[in-house]
């Protein structure tokens, strides 16, 4: 929730405090990570999603979660794509 506001950096602090982060996790540090814009953090965010889901699909990622509004389902899809390519 506290991606889709634009509460990044509070979205990356929450996600901080989970120990055993799985793909799902990982994939919201990375959107989080877009949206503050720092490259070192979106690097970073990304080699550690690799590393948990080596073939880490976003469509199909993005397609499994619970949305109703497809602009939420797209703007996770826009960032998770933007970033990976950075």
């Amino acid at each position: 929730a506290l991606f889709h506001l634009g509460r990044f950096q509070e979205s990356l602090d929450a996600l901080k405090n989970i120990r055993a982060p799985r793909v799902r996790e990982h994939a919201f540090r990375v959107a989080a990570s877009h949206g503050l814009g720092d490259p070192d953090l979106i690097r970073q965010s990304v080699q550690a999603l690799r590393d948990a889901k080596p073939r880490f699909a976003t469509e199909r990622f993005v397609s499994a979660l619970p949305y109703d509004a497809d602009a939420d389902r797209q703007a996770l899809s826009d960032a998770l794509n933007d970033a990976r390519g950075s």
